[in-house]
């Protein structure tokens, strides 16, 4: 478990943590294997490079 996650339910002990992923990777594995509830968003690359698509990588998220 994250520190952040072991923190925070220190100070939040009835907070419910949900997580974002993506079905690429291993979010749809790892993330309910640690009973954490999943919700799934589309992917949106980064751009390697500071160009125009970088700038709507917001708009799109």
């Amino acid at each position: 478990m994250s520190v952040s996650i072991v923190a925070l339910r220190r100070l939040e002990p009835d907070a419910v943590i949900t997580a974002l992923g993506t079905v690429r990777g291993l979010d749809t594995r790892l993330i309910p294997g640690r009973g954490y509830p999943l919700e799934l968003i589309p992917p949106v690359p980064l751009p390697r490079q500071i160009n125009s698509e970088l700038l709507r990588v917001p708009v799109r998220l």
